[in-house]
């Protein structure tokens, strides 16, 4: 891809649908290199952002659950179908089938919270030294993706306690965005599907073994706070487990502040890739 390309690819347009009814819409096939499907996380992403144009008032996204039905192609559109399941006095419940030629390949169910004042806590942000200070990421099969990472220096897990970290890192957009974006949750979504997987690798940042296949299965996402895709967010993963060709993975996201903006479950799965005949 050359630069020229990448620049035309920006992640705005990746997180935008088009409205073709009340509750349908539709997004443009984009293409990743060293993929062979569509980005779990782009599919996910452009849901939560029609799930909530369908949303009236300020009410904003607290939570989804999507799960990955199917591979999608990255040649064909993706069609975008709302499903308005209730609009209550504090919340709107929403269903999103992502359907490629006829068939579902994501499924998605949000609910969206009118804001409220209350006690805010979360978890502490873990260390880390500021994004400035760290190298680039070293090229990975996350490198085609519009977003810059900082992956921070971790030593090996100690094993002594539940829920080590086992990836660590910064990551923002490059690009300007409006202070009054709406971008928050599809941005947030896509970004919970980015390096996920690999945390439940042995070595979650070698390179990615050959004779292994993984996907996406479903992933959760409570929202806690709103952010901008231009500012510096740290994600802290964290292997649950991995068993039966499938492994599950913690993460916590937090701003700069240490506000403590956003929390992820994903299953995957995790199996030895069948051999090209």
């Amino acid at each position: 891809m050359t630069d020229g390309e990448r620049r035309e690819r920006r992640l705005a347009a990746l997180l935008d649908v088009v409205r073709l009814s009340e509750d349908r819409f539709e997004v443009a096939p984009t293409r990743y290199e060293g993929r062979s499907n569509l980005f779990g996380g782009q599919v996910a992403a452009q849901a939560i952002r029609a799930a909530e144009l369908t949303v009236d008032g300020d009410r904003s996204a607290h939570v989804l659950h999507a799960t990955f039905i199917r591979s999608g192609r990255m040649d064909i559109p993706v069609t975008l179908r709302v499903v308005r399941v209730r609009d209550g006095r504090s919340f709107s419940s929403r269903q999103v089938d992502a359907v490629q030629q006829g068939r579902t390949i994501l499924q998605m169910l949000a609910s969206f919270h009118v804001p409220e004042q209350g006690e805010r806590s979360g978890q502490p942000m873990p260390e880390a030294p500021d994004p400035e200070s760290l190298r680039p990421a070293a090229p990975d099969r996350h490198s085609d993706y519009p977003v810059v990472i900082r992956t921070v220096p971790l030593g090996p897990p100690s094993r002594s306690g539940p829920l080590e970290s086992v990836l660590r890192f910064w990551a923002r957009s490059d690009e300007p965005w409006p202070e009054d974006t709406l971008a928050s949750a599809p941005y947030l979504t896509y970004l919970a599907d980015l390096r996920t997987g690999t945390a439940v690798l042995d070595d979650p940042l070698g390179p990615f073994p050959d004779d292994l296949s993984m996907a996406s299965l479903d992933h959760s996402l409570w929202f806690h706070d709103r952010v901008s895709p231009a500012e510096w967010l740290l994600l802290d993963l964290r292997k649950v487990s991995l068993g039966g060709h499938r492994g599950l993975v913690l993460a916590t996201v937090h701003a700069r502040d240490g506000r403590h903006v956003a929390t992820v479950t994903q299953e995957l799965m995790v199996r030895p890739a069948r051999p090209v005949p």
